[in-house]
């Protein structure tokens, strides 16, 4: 979720140079404008400097142009000491480069010391060998006989004088008009090549639009190169995957297809399956290492993502970025049925069930989840997951904990030489949102996995179907090199219904986990916290990012909100007998309370409201720094990676609300905040998904002691969950506060594209 990009673009520098060119002189014009050219000292020809946008038939017409103005000899009068000749003029900024104003040249020296161009010394006249033959014989004869010229015939001087003159005239009568007709075309030409500029259809042949510097200004936090410029670079793309055997569903199948989803999207349907490299990694205790390590770009093999794998992962010490899920499932239970029984009535009969070992994969969050209500000694961790049911079938437990995903049936139990008693539970012991995982320090890199997770969705919800993969319609956020990355995905992998129909319909029922949450609050459910209160840090006090400790030191939350009345019960201002002060109240204020109470250890009133008109206004507050946190906005592909108004991505939220209130039906309502600000845009998320996980679990103000302890930032913010709900309550206390009985907890279909 973090990190920031910046579209470079030049046009309003070029728009500003114009102006300031028409203000000054025309001789100054001519000579900003004028192409660049190089002078061969010898000869004084004009040799013309490339441009990589130059036109064939303008550089003509400019050479023919010059060569007759600058290359000639100006009359001069008969004097010993003649002013210095012009010269051609040279691009400055060289060895011997040259000024041109007022029709004579200033020889221009390079300053090492300084890393520019100033002013030669003046240089002494020079000597009769350093100048022309014609004016060589004058001196001579000027020398050797001073009253041959002093007693000219008057009319033969004047008559030499009035040609001079008059050739002079016209011939600075031509000058003027062929370098003003030669201004005119050129300025026309940069004033039309702006305009094309701006519209991003000229660049040459055809200019491509910015592309997004994907992971920064081309570098990682690192300093290695953005991800996807060096897959693109080294024409592979690394993906994780995990074999699990004797089971119906085919797990590797799906991690398959959507690694090469992404394959496809960055290399082309064609050429993607050879562009692919799969690694498995089976050692549980270093899971993420490889990936944070850069040893693999992606685990394509889902995984489920908790707060301590997206604030800080405790094996790697960081934190991950995940997409949205493409797989929601839960920890279910298998085994002998009485142990198994043990397990579901919540381990109540504790003297009966002494023997019960249930065995779990290390490292996965279904660990934490039993913790939560059995003693750790009924709890065995086995290292490599494929190895569970080999220890089941050793004896060495008699329950099985894993995914519904993965969990094997009876059948299967049978078929892979089983022959004891055993059931598999039909409860759910937690919800499951797993998605592929991308390292946190390439953010333009993970929208673009997630990315291509969502279209897979939006193509299903649209019947779009490998065969008509062509109608999904193109997109350049990514840059015009990937316009066609949706419907190269399709054409590769068909839409997600397809992926799944193909690898887990037969052992995983879709229509369950489609019941998630189904009639209650669409897509709101919190997602699992993980292990955030144990172990988690091992320093009391640790340093907090430098986004998240800048609110801090200032002790305050800048809230930008809209407060109008299209959205009744979200913010609006409140009428008080103090004309000095304003008050709001609404469920985005008190979204905003939660987060000024969580980070200020129960300071409710931490904040400033800055009202915005438009959604894009606000993002251009956000851009600023002139507020933390924006509310009301929706989390959309391209908010996500290139909003429209600042050409920025953003991180957001979990989504509070879904309706048609929103900038477009069934679209989702999140908090939005910088995307380089990780740790704050963390906080942010999570505070959020408390409040949902308090409703869930029936936690309000006056049992806001049952929310977890969280030690990701410390002991300081320990109680940042419990002081949350203490304040505001859970979520469903916010909505009934501020909404109206009638407003419906909308379902959402599909994530926003």
């Amino acid at each position: 979720m973090s990190g920031r990009y910046y579209c470079e673009n030049s046009c309003s520098e070029n728009a500003n140079a114009v102006d300031s060119q028409a203000a000054s002189s025309m001789e100054e014009s001519l000579d900003s404008l004028l192409p660049p050219v190089e002078c061969n000292t010898s000869s004084a020809a004009i040799v013309e400097k490339q441009t990589p946008h130059s036109d064939d038939k303008l550089k003509a017409k400019a050479k023919t142009t010059l060569e007759s103005p600058l290359d000639v000899t100006l009359p001069m009068p008969l004097m010993p000491a003649p002013m210095p000749l012009p010269s051609a003029r040279q691009p400055t900024g060289l060895p011997g480069a040259y000024a041109v104003s007022t029709g004579f040249a200033r020889p221009m020296v390079e300053d090492s010391s300084i890393g520019g161009d100033t002013e030669a010394e003046p240089q002494d006249s020079p000597t009769s060998s350093e100048l022309p033959p014609p004016l060589q014989a004058t001196l001579v004869v000027a020398a050797q006989h001073p009253r041959t010229l002093q007693d000219a015939s008057c009319h033969g001087a004047a008559v030499q004088l009035a040609t001079a003159v008059r050739d002079d005239d016209g011939q600075k009568r031509r000058t003027i008009a062929a370098l003003f007709a030669l201004a005119v075309v050129v300025m026309l030409a940069i004033i039309l090549a702006l305009v094309l500029g701006l519209l991003g259809i000229f660049d040459g042949n055809e200019v491509e639009p910015p592309q997004i510097a994907l992971g920064g200004n081309n570098e990682n936090a690192n300093g290695s190169l953005p991800t996807l410029q060096r897959i693109k670079q080294e024409g592979i793309l690394r993906c994780e995957y995990r074999h699990v055997p004797n089971i119906i569903a085919d797990i590797a199948g799906f991690s398959y297809s959507l690694c090469l989803a992404v394959a496809a999207a960055i290399f082309g349907p064609e050429t993607a399956k050879d562009k692919m490299d799969f690694q498995e990694y089976k050692n549980r205790s270093s899971l993420f290492a490889p990936l944070v390590e850069g040893q693999v770009d992606l685990y394509s093999s889902f995984y489920t993502h908790t707060m301590e794998r997206d604030v800080l992962q405790t094996q790697v010490k960081t934190g991950l970025s995940f997409t949205p899920p493409c797989l929601l499932t839960g920890m279910v239970i298998a085994g002998d049925p009485f142990h198994v029984g043990c397990v579901e009535d919540n381990f109540r009969h504790l003297d009966e069930c002494q023997s019960l070992k249930i065995c779990v994969g290390q490292g996965t969050t279904y660990t934490s989840i039993l913790e939560a209500f059995l003693p750790r000694k009924f709890i065995v961790e086995v290292a490599t997951v494929g190895d569970i049911e080999n220890v089941f079938f050793n004896a060495a437990c008699n329950v099985i904990a894993t995914g519904s995903f993965v969990a094997l049936s009876a059948e299967e139990m049978a078929a892979a030489g089983y022959n004891g008693s055993y059931v598999l539970s039909e409860r759910y012991f937690s919800k499951e949102p797993m998605g592929l995982v991308t390292r946190e320090d390439d953010p333009k890199f993970s929208a673009f996995v997630a990315a291509i997770v969502d279209s897979l969705n939006v193509a299903e919800l649209h019947n779009i179907t490998q065969a008509s993969a062509h109608l999904f319609p193109t997109t350049q956020v990514f840059g015009i090199e990937y316009q066609y990355m949706f419907q190269n995905v399709i054409a590769a992998v068909g839409n997600y219904g397809e992926i799944y129909n193909r690898h887990l319909a037969r052992g995983i029922p879709r229509a369950t986990i489609n019941q998630i949450n189904q009639g209650t609050t669409g897509l709101l459910f919190a997602h699992p916290f993980g292990a955030i209160g144990e172990n988690a840090r091992e320093e009391d006090t640790i340093p907090l990012g430098d986004d998240l400790q800048s609110i801090v030191d200032r002790g305050s939350v800048r809230c930008g909100i809209s407060a109008n009345a299209k959205r009744a019960g979200f913010a609006s201002k409140l009428n008080t007998s103090n004309v000095s002060s304003v008050a709001y109240k609404g469920f985005e204020i008190d979204l905003c309370r939660a987060l000024s109470t969580s980070l200020f250890q129960g300071g409710p009133n931490n904040i400033q409201f800055i009202e915005v008109k438009e959604p894009q206004d606000g993002f251009a507050l956000l851009a600023s720094g002139a507020i933390d946190v924006l509310a009301g906005v929706t989390s959309s592909l391209q908010n996500r990676v290139k909003e429209p108004m600042t050409g920025l991505g953003y991180s957001f939220s979990v989504p509070y609300f879904y309706d048609g209130s929103a900038n477009n039906n069934n679209s989702n309502l999140c908090m939005a905040t910088n995307q380089d600000a990780h740790d704050w845009s963390a906080w942010v998320h999570w505070i959020v998904t408390a409040l949902i996980f308090a409703e869930e679990h029936d936690i309000g103000q006056e049992t806001s002691y049952r929310m977890p302890e969280v030690l990701l930032f410390g002991n300081q913010y320990k109680r940042m969950f419990r002081d949350t709900i203490l304040e505001v309550g859970s979520y469903g206390d916010i909505f009934n506060r501020n909404l109206r009985p009638s407003t419906f907890r909308a379902l959402a279909r599909t994530c926003s594209i």
